[in-house]
């Protein structure tokens, strides 16, 4: 085996030690690989009594189950050893009802020649690879999370609790492209065709219901057959969407986008892809979601880290220090929601990122790109974490519940949260004193503004009363102008009016005394009169007297 082949199975080992306790069921199966380094996700299906391991992805997209089998000469070098085939009596025959209900020969070229004999297979994976082959009944089995036997009882009730069962499986003759390449064995077709895997167990009675579910993670996850794991959801509501009709393909149709305040309205058909390790979307839409992207870490002065472009993925961020990048994945990037027509999924930065930290460099991108090929949206294994997605092929829906998947992933979720939880109370205590400085500030803005408005009032009431005092000092000015020659007429005409009075006065006072000069003159006169004639008469009695005097001598 190659070099790498070496990693996978020292990756496998370590992932059998991690294996987590889910149900207690044999159809709940250990999930291993990731996004970051492996690039895909993988189960074991035992083959034989020798339990003879194969190890293959899982395709959400595929209808074929196939591994190499000891008769491929130009099959790839990959972990385990080409299963052998015991007898030719296993290899199912062409006319026989068996292999009308496996899916065949599938876009079929010229230039594959078959045995048509047995019953073929044929198909080719676009641009990936193209696989050929022939099926054959196998007896296999699964390796359980855990091996407690269920009881008989369990056992009559459906027979999904058998230890081992037979089913028919591919044996591939002839592997191209990715096919050859790839470190797992082989391909589970998990698709929605009727002739898929879960569906041929479900046709033979090995397990209860038409569905199956994965839940995946950065450190592997689970994968139920014919019932729904419940028991690491983190809620006890699953989310079901309606599935395209008519279509092999588990096809959604998504309402809109929304990446910060960045809405994509434009309505597209989304197809699960459980084989490819990324997520694309058409050219339109990517750029809206990275416009919505930069729009969110736009005011976080460099949290998100220092964008830059890399070959093959479109965004990506180099940080210091890895505790920056966690940062960002938790605290930073935005989140996106992907709304279907019932349901809006959160897209956490923590699923969708991808990991290229090396020795030189510590970088993080943005786990979806653009393909100028495709029109519909392809949702791969990055969009799938952190969800148990029910596949439910009986209803054509598709089931959402956010879950655990893996016992390693728990314990770093439980951390996370824990520095979530701290975080959080960090920013809410940051909220709580923002929006008290808030209220501070607003109750001193309300202030000022009162301040201001009362200024202005005041203002106003000042500019109203010295416009009034303007105004009564204009007509002050003028009434005192107008007053001044008032005064002046008033005084003309109450000088002419004094001068009129003393004339008349005057005029008076010299009739009065003309009268009275006139009346003294004539009193005068007649006191002059009385008095000369007093005088006359005092004379004569003067006389009277003296000649009585004489006369008394002379006697």
């Amino acid at each position: 085996m190659k070099f790498n082949s070496y990693i996978f199975f020292l990756f496998n080992l370590f992932y059998n030690i991690q294996s987590i306790d889910l149900l207690n069921s044999k159809f709940v199966l250990n999930v291993k690989g990731n996004t970051h380094y492996l690039n895909f996700y993988y189960t074991t299906l035992f083959f034989g009594k020798e339990r003879q391991n194969q190890t293959f992805l899982l395709d959400t997209t595929s209808s074929i189950t196939t591994s190499p089998c000891t008769r491929c000469p130009s099959c790839g070098d990959h972990v385990n050893e080409y299963y052998t085939i015991k007898s030719n009596s296993s290899i199912i025959k062409s006319d026989s009802y068996a292999c009308i209900s496996l899916p065949s020969i599938l876009n079929k070229s010229t230039d594959i020649n078959f045995n048509e004999n047995i019953c073929n297979f044929y198909s080719n994976f676009e641009d990936r690879a193209k696989i050929k082959g022939f099926y054959t009944k196998n007896l296999i089995s699964f390796e359980p999370v855990t091996s407690k036997i269920n009881s008989e009882e369990d056992e009559e009730e459906y027979i999904s609790n058998k230890s081992e069962f037979e089913i028919p499986l591919g044996c591939t003759l002839q592997e191209t492209g990715e096919f050859q390449t790839r470190i797992a064995d082989g391909v589970m077709g998990l698709n929605n065709d009727k002739k898929s895997f879960v569906s041929l167990m479900y046709d033979m009675k090995i397990i209860k219901r038409n569905l199956f579910s994965l839940c995946f993670d950065e450190y592997g996850g689970y994968f139920s057959l014919g019932e729904i794991d419940s028991k690491y959801h983190l809620n006890s509501t699953i989310n079901y969407v309606d599935l395209k009709p008519k279509s092999n393909l588990y096809e959604l149709d998504i309402k809109n986008i929304i990446v910060d305040n960045t809405v994509i309205k434009n309505k597209y058909t989304a197809i699960i892809d459980s084989s490819s390790t990324i997520s694309y979307f058409p050219k339109d839409v990517f750029n809206l979601m990275i416009t919505g992207f930069f729009s969110s870490c736009a005011d976080l002065e460099g949290k998100c880290g220092d964008i830059v472009r890399s070959e093959g993925y479109g965004v990506c961020a180099d940080f210091k220090k890895e505790k920056d990048l966690n940062y960002a994945i938790y605290f930073s990037w935005p989140s996106i929601n992907i709304n279907f027509n019932n349901y809006s999924l959160v897209w956490k930065p923590i699923n969708y990122y991808m990991n290229f930290t090396s020795r030189n460099k510590i970088r993080a991108c943005l786990g979806f790109e653009t393909d100028e090929k495709i029109k519909n949206i392809i949702l791969g294994t990055n969009f799938m974490h952190g969800y148990d997605i029910i596949f439910d092929k009986e209803n054509n829906k598709i089931g959402f519940v956010e879950a655990v998947c893996s016992r390693k992933n728990s314990e770093k979720i439980n951390k996370i949260n824990s520095k979530i939880k701290i975080e959080e109370e960090r920013k809410n205590r940051e909220k709580m004193e923002k929006e008290k400085n808030l209220k501070i500030l607003e109750k001193i803005r309300k202030e000022e503004e009162e301040k201001r408005r009362k200024k202005n009032v005041d203002l106003k009431q000042d500019e109203i009363q010295n416009k009034n005092i303007n105004n009564k000092t204009s007509i002050s000015d003028k009434e005192d102008k107008l007053g001044f020659y008032w005064n002046r007429v008033y005084l003309l005409f109450f000088a002419i009016f004094i001068i009129f009075i003393a004339f008349i006065l005057i005029n008076y006072v010299n009739c009065n005394n003309n009268e009275n000069s006139k009346e003294i003159k004539d009193h005068t006169l007649i006191q002059t009169d009385k008095i000369e004639e007093k005088d006359i008469n005092n004379s004569k009695t003067f006389g009277q007297i003296i000649e009585m005097i004489n006369e008394s001598e002379n006697k």
